[in-house]
Protein backbone atom coordinates (compact mmCIF):
# COMPACT_ATOMS: atom_id res chain seq x y z
CA UNK A 1 0.00 0.00 0.00
CA UNK A 2 1.50 3.43 -1.08
CA UNK A 3 1.01 5.20 2.05
CA UNK A 4 1.08 9.24 2.12
CA UNK A 5 0.83 12.08 5.07
CA UNK A 6 -0.89 14.86 5.15
CA UNK A 7 -0.45 17.46 7.79
CA UNK A 8 -3.41 20.02 8.19
CA UNK A 9 -7.47 18.92 7.43
CA UNK A 10 -8.61 22.35 6.43
CA UNK A 11 -10.02 22.90 3.66
CA UNK A 12 -7.43 22.72 1.28
CA UNK A 13 -6.02 20.04 3.54
CA UNK A 14 -9.85 18.09 2.25
CA UNK A 15 -8.96 18.97 -1.41
CA UNK A 16 -5.61 17.07 -1.32
CA UNK A 17 -6.67 14.13 0.79
CA UNK A 18 -9.27 13.87 -1.94
CA UNK A 19 -7.14 13.60 -4.95
CA UNK A 20 -5.00 11.47 -2.99
CA UNK A 21 -7.63 9.22 -2.24
CA UNK A 22 -8.88 9.19 -6.05
CA UNK A 23 -4.85 8.13 -6.88
CA UNK A 24 -5.52 4.98 -4.46
CA UNK A 25 -3.06 6.66 -1.35
CA UNK A 26 -3.30 5.26 2.15
CA UNK A 27 -4.20 8.42 3.71
CA UNK A 28 -2.51 9.69 7.01
CA UNK A 29 -3.51 12.63 8.76
CA UNK A 30 -1.59 14.99 11.24
CA UNK A 31 -4.32 17.17 13.12
CA UNK A 32 -4.02 19.01 16.29
CA UNK A 33 -7.70 20.40 16.37
CA UNK A 34 -10.13 17.36 18.00
CA UNK A 35 -13.44 18.89 16.67
CA UNK A 36 -11.93 18.32 12.77
CA UNK A 37 -10.33 15.03 13.93
CA UNK A 38 -13.41 13.68 15.86
CA UNK A 39 -15.38 14.58 12.51
CA UNK A 40 -13.00 12.84 10.22
CA UNK A 41 -13.15 9.86 12.85
CA UNK A 42 -16.78 9.46 13.19
CA UNK A 43 -17.13 9.72 9.07
CA UNK A 44 -14.13 6.98 8.56
CA UNK A 45 -12.58 9.15 6.35
CA UNK A 46 -9.35 8.67 6.72
CA UNK A 47 -7.04 5.48 7.09
CA UNK A 48 -5.43 6.92 10.37
CA UNK A 49 -5.01 10.43 12.13
CA UNK A 50 -2.70 11.01 14.69
CA UNK A 51 -1.26 14.38 16.58
CA UNK A 52 2.02 13.87 17.18
CA UNK A 53 5.05 12.30 14.99
CA UNK A 54 6.55 9.76 17.80
CA UNK A 55 6.37 7.04 15.28
CA UNK A 56 6.68 9.13 11.90
CA UNK A 57 9.05 6.42 10.32
CA UNK A 58 7.22 3.58 10.54
CA UNK A 59 5.06 4.57 8.06
CA UNK A 60 7.48 4.33 5.98
CA UNK A 61 5.19 7.86 3.94
CA UNK A 62 6.50 8.21 0.38
CA UNK A 63 5.84 11.70 0.85
CA UNK A 64 3.65 14.44 2.66
CA UNK A 65 1.65 17.68 2.21
CA UNK A 66 1.87 20.19 3.96
CA UNK A 67 -1.39 22.23 4.35
CA UNK A 68 -1.27 23.81 8.29
CA UNK A 69 -1.86 27.15 8.93
CA UNK A 70 1.00 29.05 7.07
CA UNK A 71 3.00 30.16 9.92
CA UNK A 72 4.00 26.95 10.93
CA UNK A 73 4.83 25.61 7.64
CA UNK A 74 8.53 26.41 7.79
CA UNK A 75 8.30 24.03 11.35
CA UNK A 76 6.52 21.03 9.59
CA UNK A 77 9.47 21.01 6.68
CA UNK A 78 11.95 20.95 9.06
CA UNK A 79 10.29 17.84 10.95
CA UNK A 80 9.67 16.46 7.47
CA UNK A 81 13.46 17.17 6.12
CA UNK A 82 14.91 15.99 9.69
CA UNK A 83 12.90 12.44 8.97
CA UNK A 84 13.85 11.96 5.25
CA UNK A 85 10.56 12.63 3.74
CA UNK A 86 10.28 14.24 0.57
CA UNK A 87 7.22 17.44 0.62
CA UNK A 88 4.67 19.73 -1.33
CA UNK A 89 4.06 22.49 0.82
CA UNK A 90 1.20 24.56 0.75
CA UNK A 91 1.85 28.38 -0.49
CA UNK A 92 3.23 30.34 1.08
CA UNK A 93 6.43 29.08 1.79
CA UNK A 94 6.04 31.72 5.04
CA UNK A 95 4.68 34.22 6.45
CA UNK A 96 7.78 35.94 6.45
CA UNK A 97 11.53 34.99 5.85
CA UNK A 98 13.36 34.54 9.39
CA UNK A 99 14.68 31.14 9.30
CA UNK A 100 13.86 30.50 5.56
CA UNK A 101 17.39 30.86 4.31
CA UNK A 102 19.14 28.59 7.37
CA UNK A 103 16.63 25.87 6.58
CA UNK A 104 16.73 25.85 2.92
CA UNK A 105 20.81 25.32 3.52
CA UNK A 106 19.82 22.39 5.58
CA UNK A 107 17.17 21.33 3.20
CA UNK A 108 19.99 20.94 0.03
CA UNK A 109 22.58 19.34 1.34
CA UNK A 110 19.96 16.17 2.40
CA UNK A 111 18.72 16.29 -0.97
CA UNK A 112 15.13 16.03 -0.49
CA UNK A 113 12.42 16.52 -3.17
CA UNK A 114 10.56 19.43 -1.96
CA UNK A 115 8.57 22.35 -3.34
CA UNK A 116 5.69 24.62 -2.63
CA UNK A 117 2.44 24.37 -4.32
CA UNK A 118 1.07 26.61 -6.24
CA UNK A 119 -1.02 25.04 -8.77
CA UNK A 120 -1.68 27.67 -11.34
CA UNK A 121 2.07 26.46 -12.70
CA UNK A 122 0.17 23.09 -13.67
CA UNK A 123 -2.53 24.58 -16.00
CA UNK A 124 -2.23 23.55 -19.54
CA UNK A 125 -2.45 27.05 -20.35
CA UNK A 126 0.49 28.43 -18.54
CA UNK A 127 2.42 25.59 -19.80
CA UNK A 128 1.66 26.07 -23.02
CA UNK A 129 2.80 29.79 -22.79
CA UNK A 130 5.91 29.05 -21.46
CA UNK A 131 6.69 27.24 -23.88
CA UNK A 132 6.19 29.72 -26.63
CA UNK A 133 7.90 32.06 -24.49
CA UNK A 134 11.07 29.95 -24.30
CA UNK A 135 11.17 29.41 -27.93
CA UNK A 136 11.74 32.92 -28.60
CA UNK A 137 8.87 32.44 -31.99
CA UNK A 138 7.96 35.63 -30.99
CA UNK A 139 10.97 37.77 -30.02
CA UNK A 140 11.62 38.66 -26.37
CA UNK A 141 9.41 38.84 -23.38
CA UNK A 142 9.32 42.92 -22.60
CA UNK A 143 6.04 43.11 -20.02
CA UNK A 144 3.93 40.84 -17.83
CA UNK A 145 0.47 42.59 -17.43
CA UNK A 146 -1.56 40.53 -14.54
CA UNK A 147 -5.05 40.99 -12.68
CA UNK A 148 -6.01 38.88 -10.00
CA UNK A 149 -8.67 39.73 -8.33
CA UNK A 150 -12.34 38.20 -7.18
CA UNK A 151 -14.94 38.56 -4.54
CA UNK A 152 -13.63 36.66 -1.75
CA UNK A 153 -16.53 37.61 0.62
CA UNK A 154 -18.48 35.29 -2.02
CA UNK A 155 -16.16 32.00 -2.18
CA UNK A 156 -15.20 32.42 2.05
CA UNK A 157 -18.00 34.59 3.37
CA UNK A 158 -16.66 33.84 6.71
CA UNK A 159 -13.66 35.26 6.10
CA UNK A 160 -13.58 37.27 9.43
CA UNK A 161 -12.91 34.25 10.77
CA UNK A 162 -10.24 32.58 9.25
CA UNK A 163 -6.67 33.11 8.50
CA UNK A 164 -7.76 35.47 6.25
CA UNK A 165 -8.45 38.58 8.84
CA UNK A 166 -4.97 38.50 10.46
CA UNK A 167 -1.54 39.21 9.30
CA UNK A 168 0.54 36.57 11.31
CA UNK A 169 -1.35 33.99 9.63
CA UNK A 170 -1.19 35.10 5.87
CA UNK A 171 -4.39 37.02 5.58
CA UNK A 172 -4.49 39.94 3.79
CA UNK A 173 -4.42 39.96 -0.16
CA UNK A 174 -0.55 40.08 -0.81
CA UNK A 175 -0.32 36.73 1.00
CA UNK A 176 -2.87 35.33 0.26
CA UNK A 177 -4.32 36.00 -3.67
CA UNK A 178 -1.24 38.19 -4.72
CA UNK A 179 1.29 35.47 -4.46
CA UNK A 180 -0.21 33.13 -6.75
CA UNK A 181 1.20 35.39 -9.38
CA UNK A 182 3.92 36.94 -8.00
CA UNK A 183 4.45 33.16 -8.53
CA UNK A 184 3.93 32.89 -12.00
CA UNK A 185 5.80 36.22 -12.58
CA UNK A 186 9.00 34.21 -11.32
CA UNK A 187 8.00 31.76 -13.11
CA UNK A 188 8.28 33.02 -16.33
CA UNK A 189 10.57 36.01 -16.25
CA UNK A 190 12.67 34.86 -13.24
CA UNK A 191 13.92 37.06 -10.05
CA UNK A 192 12.70 40.36 -9.20
CA UNK A 193 14.95 43.33 -8.28
CA UNK A 194 12.58 45.78 -7.16
CA UNK A 195 8.79 47.46 -6.86
CA UNK A 196 6.82 49.80 -6.16
CA UNK A 197 3.46 48.94 -4.26
CA UNK A 198 -0.30 50.84 -3.60
CA UNK A 199 -1.96 48.49 -1.07
CA UNK A 200 -4.95 49.32 0.86
CA UNK A 201 -7.53 47.72 2.36
CA UNK A 202 -10.54 49.50 0.62
CA UNK A 203 -13.70 47.72 1.69
CA UNK A 204 -13.68 44.89 4.06
CA UNK A 205 -13.86 45.08 7.62
CA UNK A 206 -12.96 43.48 10.47
CA UNK A 207 -9.08 42.30 8.52
CA UNK A 208 -5.74 43.46 9.44
CA UNK A 209 -4.76 43.38 5.94
CA UNK A 210 -5.03 44.62 2.56
CA UNK A 211 -8.15 44.02 -0.10
CA UNK A 212 -6.30 45.90 -2.65
CA UNK A 213 -2.32 45.73 -4.05
CA UNK A 214 -1.45 47.48 -7.64
CA UNK A 215 2.17 46.50 -8.22
CA UNK A 216 5.08 47.40 -10.51
CA UNK A 217 8.20 45.29 -11.05
CA UNK A 218 11.15 45.47 -12.55
CA UNK A 219 13.14 42.17 -13.19
CA UNK A 220 16.65 41.52 -13.17
CA UNK A 221 16.83 40.74 -16.96
CA UNK A 222 14.51 44.40 -17.38
CA UNK A 223 11.39 42.48 -17.81
CA UNK A 224 8.91 45.00 -16.56
CA UNK A 225 5.57 43.51 -14.53
CA UNK A 226 2.40 45.27 -13.75
CA UNK A 227 -0.22 42.98 -11.16
CA UNK A 228 -3.35 44.29 -9.64
CA UNK A 229 -5.17 42.42 -7.35
CA UNK A 230 -8.79 43.45 -5.20
CA UNK A 231 -10.80 40.99 -3.39
CA UNK A 232 -13.95 42.69 -3.96
CA UNK A 233 -14.39 42.91 -7.31
CA UNK A 234 -17.24 40.99 -9.71
CA UNK A 235 -16.49 39.15 -11.65
CA UNK A 236 -13.75 36.68 -11.18
CA UNK A 237 -10.84 37.67 -12.95
CA UNK A 238 -7.53 35.89 -13.45
CA UNK A 239 -5.71 37.53 -16.52
CA UNK A 240 -2.20 37.76 -17.67
CA UNK A 241 -0.56 38.85 -20.57
CA UNK A 242 2.92 39.13 -22.12
CA UNK A 243 3.94 41.73 -24.51
CA UNK A 244 6.64 40.46 -26.73
CA UNK A 245 8.56 42.54 -28.85
CA UNK A 246 6.52 40.80 -31.94
CA UNK A 247 3.44 39.71 -30.41
CA UNK A 248 1.02 39.93 -27.81
CA UNK A 249 0.18 37.04 -25.83
CA UNK A 250 -3.06 36.51 -23.00
CA UNK A 251 -4.25 34.05 -21.16
CA UNK A 252 -7.39 34.27 -19.33
CA UNK A 253 -7.73 31.27 -16.44
CA UNK A 254 -11.65 31.76 -16.63
CA UNK A 255 -12.42 31.11 -19.74
CA UNK A 256 -9.65 28.81 -20.63
CA UNK A 257 -8.24 30.81 -23.76
CA UNK A 258 -4.96 32.03 -25.44
CA UNK A 259 -5.19 34.76 -27.70
CA UNK A 260 -1.60 35.48 -29.78
CA UNK A 261 -2.07 38.82 -31.50
CA UNK A 262 0.75 39.92 -34.21
CA UNK A 263 -0.22 42.82 -35.11
CA UNK A 264 -3.54 45.62 -34.70
CA UNK A 265 -5.22 44.41 -37.73
CA UNK A 266 -8.34 42.64 -34.50
CA UNK A 267 -6.93 39.41 -36.45
CA UNK A 268 -5.81 37.34 -33.49
CA UNK A 269 -4.43 33.02 -33.29
CA UNK A 270 -6.83 31.79 -30.44
CA UNK A 271 -6.98 28.89 -28.55
CA UNK A 272 -9.25 26.82 -26.46
CA UNK A 273 -8.05 24.65 -23.76
CA UNK A 274 -10.06 22.50 -21.54
CA UNK A 275 -8.88 22.79 -18.02
CA UNK A 276 -10.71 23.28 -14.75
CA UNK A 277 -9.14 23.90 -11.30
CA UNK A 278 -9.34 20.69 -10.27
CA UNK A 279 -8.10 18.99 -13.10
CA UNK A 280 -5.37 21.61 -12.60
CA UNK A 281 -4.61 21.11 -8.75
CA UNK A 282 -4.61 17.32 -9.27
CA UNK A 283 -2.41 17.47 -11.96
CA UNK A 284 0.10 19.67 -9.63
CA UNK A 285 0.13 16.55 -7.25
CA UNK A 286 0.71 14.40 -10.16
CA UNK A 287 3.59 15.88 -11.29
CA UNK A 288 4.90 15.90 -7.89
CA UNK A 289 4.91 12.30 -7.11
CA UNK A 290 6.04 11.35 -10.51
CA UNK A 291 9.15 13.47 -10.31
CA UNK A 292 8.22 16.09 -12.97
CA UNK A 293 9.12 19.31 -10.96
CA UNK A 294 9.58 21.23 -14.26
CA UNK A 295 6.14 22.72 -13.28
CA UNK A 296 6.67 22.76 -9.65
CA UNK A 297 7.68 26.09 -7.45
CA UNK A 298 11.34 24.93 -5.90
CA UNK A 299 11.75 26.13 -2.19
CA UNK A 300 14.44 29.12 -3.69
CA UNK A 301 11.53 30.28 -5.86
CA UNK A 302 9.13 30.41 -3.00
CA UNK A 303 11.56 31.82 -0.46
CA UNK A 304 11.85 34.79 -3.42
CA UNK A 305 8.24 34.99 -3.30
CA UNK A 306 8.17 35.71 0.30
CA UNK A 307 11.20 38.46 -0.07
CA UNK A 308 8.89 40.22 -2.55
CA UNK A 309 5.64 40.08 -0.35
CA UNK A 310 7.69 41.65 2.22
CA UNK A 311 8.47 44.29 0.07
CA UNK A 312 5.42 44.82 -1.39
CA UNK A 313 4.09 46.06 1.78
CA UNK A 314 7.40 47.43 2.87
CA UNK A 315 7.02 49.97 -0.46
CA UNK A 316 3.48 50.81 0.01
CA UNK A 317 3.73 51.35 3.77
CA UNK A 318 7.01 53.92 2.95
CA UNK A 319 5.55 55.22 -0.27
CA UNK A 320 8.83 54.08 -2.13
CA UNK A 321 10.65 52.19 -4.53
CA UNK A 322 12.32 48.87 -2.73
CA UNK A 323 15.15 47.09 -4.10
CA UNK A 324 14.88 43.56 -2.85
CA UNK A 325 18.10 42.39 -1.38
CA UNK A 326 19.21 38.61 -1.44
CA UNK A 327 21.73 37.10 0.95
Amino acid sequence: MKNCLVIGAGGIGLRHINILKTLKYKVYLFELNNLISNKLKKDNYIDEIFNNFNNINSFNFKFSIICSPSQTHLEYCKILTKHKIPFLCEKPFSNSLSGLDKFNLVLKKSNIKSCVGYPRRSSKGVMRIKNILDSGKFGNLRIIKSNFSQDFRKYRPDYKNTYYSKINYGGGAIFDALTHHIDLLIFFAGKIKSVSSLSKNLVFSGVEGEDFSLNHFIFKNGVIGDVHCNQFQKPNYDKIEFICSEANISFDRISNVIKIKKNDSGNFQEIQLDDNWDEIFKMQTINFIDNNMNSQTSIDEAIHNVQVCEAIRKSSKLNKHIIINEN
